[in-house]
């Protein structure tokens, strides 16, 4: 099970990334990134997850977040500005968590992944 820190996200980087279905994106244009529990988490943290970096997204698509769908799904990555956000470090290297929605104008980027 995911266990979060305490600790505040400071600022180290301007922009975060969020892997999702392209089938999302409709709603998500609509209403922002709305916390859930990610289906096959070990976790009963409620929240936005964020990757730290592209890099991290691309990795997460290749491996485990991949493996949730099947083929014919397409995906996207979206760049999300992190100003006005209050993320938190979670104990995985790669991501932050959003306990509170993120809104639809802090996405400034949306590339097929």
């Amino acid at each position: 099970m995911i266990k979060l820190r305490d600790i505040l996200f400071e600022g180290n980087s301007d922009y975060v990334y969020h892997l999702t279905k392209l089938s999302n994106l409709e709603s998500i244009k609509k209403h922002g990134l709305r916390p859930a529990i990610p289906i096959d988490m070990d976790t009963e943290e409620e929240g936005v997850y964020l990757f730290k970096t592209v890099e991290d997204a691309e990795d997460a698509l290749q491996n485990w977040y991949g493996d949730r769908y099947g083929d014919d799904e397409e995906f996207i990555i979206l760049t999300i500005s992190t100003k006005g956000l209050r993320l938190f470090s979670t104990l995985a290297d790669y991501e932050y968590i959003s306990y509170e929605v993120v809104p639809a104008s802090n996405i400034v980027n949306v590339e097929k992944a």
